[in-house]
């Protein structure tokens, strides 16, 4: 498991697996978890460090990751809305949950798309309630809340992946263009093996949005 700062610092994590590799290591596990991460970009990146890894040192070996930024957005009062794609990044955009007493028995449906914020109507979250909160909803909503979000970041996962896929091969690639430069940088340092190449791709690490050393949020939070 790999937590804290640096585990979104490429050109670190590069480098750890290569020194796992030589010492032989990294050959015989499974599993590599990173804490604390729901960043498109990261996503994208890890799929592109798990594929290096299977292709060139262990075909068996699975990176994942987690975050429990789903269920702790309810606290700011945001709800993850949808991702929004461009020539420097990927973002999944959140914004406030409805909420007060002119939604409580509104037959709107509930803005934003999921399995379950498909079937949902305004009134489904927004409620009365007797306690003194000073919102209009209720445990009930909460979990509905955290259900969206959540069904809302794996979709977003998998679509970047899913887009990035489909542009790997592009000699004109539109989305996240210097994750793509990552994705490329890590494919060749994990195939060579060598610290030299791991050098000479540094500034390409160094141009990603989520490799700063300081770099300790849990995931991008973009309000609308």
């Amino acid at each position: 498991a790999i937590a804290g700062p640096m585990r979104h610092n490429f050109s670190y994590l590069c480098a750890l697996i290569i020194k796992m590799a030589d010492e032989g290591q990294l050959q015989k596990k499974s599993w590599i978890h990173i804490l604390g991460t729901c960043e498109l970009e990261a996503a994208v990146m890890f799929t592109a460090l798990q594929r290096a890894i299977n292709e060139h040192i262990n075909p068996d070996l699975r990176i994942s990751y987690d975050t429990s930024s789903p269920f702790r957005l309810i606290s700011n009062f945001l709800i993850y809305t949808i991702p929004a794609f461009d020539e420097k990044r990927m973002v999944l955009q959140s914004a406030r949950i409805p909420d007060g007493d002119h939604f409580i028995g509104s037959d709107y449906r509930w803005p934003w798309p999921s399995p379950l914020g498909d079937l949902l109507k305004i009134r489904d979250v927004c409620c009365q309630t007797n306690d003194g909160r000073n919102h209009c909803r209720d445990v009930q909503s909460g979990y509905y809340i955290q259900h969206h979000n959540l069904a809302s970041l794996c979709y977003a996962i998998a679509l970047a992946n899913r887009v990035f896929d489909s542009e790997s091969f592009s000699e004109n690639r539109s989305i996240a263009i210097p994750t793509g430069a990552g994705v490329r940088a890590i494919y060749d340092v994990i195939k060579s093996g060598s610290m030299i190449t791991l050098g000479q791709y540094a500034p390409t690490f160094k141009n990603l949005r989520h490799s700063s050393e300081a770099d300790d949020s849990d995931c991008d939070r973009e309000y609308d």
